[in-house]
């Protein structure tokens, strides 16, 4: 969600002298508050390694930019994303006469994505309504398609398939009377904290998975 934090980290290598500073700026020129950590590379030439590191929202994450000063030179690196790939569901709900199935992809990179209804895997559906405009959460997007199915289509247990196109990549997701539902499944996994992630030889990561799998 938009209140998770996330942990940026700013790194530097192979530098002499030992001394250096890490300044960490917002969009608004505001200096953040962060923990550094310099090492020693236990090599031949008695370089050094830094890393710097800030916890913030996740939707601010692209706000941020790490400043370096070293009598070497000064750096200035604004930070980049990794986003991994988006969630797509498909969910059914009733409403009166007709079966409403909702395709919706979640966590994109950028706004563009099309989508592709079939029935049965060969008759392709037109009649599907598309989300005026995607919507915006922090740097990712999402988007949604809704299709209204006849009830007696629905009764016949004909499969519908939703077909999504993001970035070179289709994501499909079935939808059917009948068919097996899986209760959402959460994987939550909980980071140490930048000292333990840089000074302990061991760091334990926990990982909470929460749902119930009715295959």
């Amino acid at each position: 969600g938009e209140g998770e934090k996330v942990i940026l980290g700013c790194l530097a290598q192979d530098f002499f002298p030992r001394s250096v500073s890490f300044q960490w700026t917002s969009d608004s020129n505001t200096e953040v508050d962060s923990d550094n950590f310099i090492f020693s590379q236990h090599n031949s030439n008695n370089r050094f390694t830094g890393v710097s590191v800030i916890s913030v929202p996740r939707s601010k994450v692209l706000s941020y930019k790490c400043s370096l000063n070293h009598t070497e030179g000064n750096k200035n690196v604004e930070v980049g994303y990794a986003i991994s790939s988006p969630d797509v569901t498909l969910v059914s709900v009733p409403n009166g006469e007709k079966q409403v199935l909702v395709c919706s992809i979640e966590n994109m990179a950028t706004k563009k994505a099309s989508f592709t209804w079939e029935k049965n895997n060969n008759i392709v559906i037109s009649t599907a309504i598309k989300s005026s405009a995607p919507l915006k959460s922090g740097p990712l997007y999402s988007d949604v398609s809704i299709l209204k199915v006849n009830q007696t289509d629905w009764n016949n247990k004909d499969v519908y398939t939703c077909e999504v196109m993001h970035q070179g990549q289709t994501y499909i997701q079935k939808a059917s009377k009948g068919r097996p539902t899986i209760s959402p499944i959460t994987v939550t996994l909980d980071p140490p904290t930048p000292k333990e992630m840089f000074t302990n030889k061991q760091v334990k990561l926990k990982c909470t998975v929460r749902g119930q799998d009715n295959s």
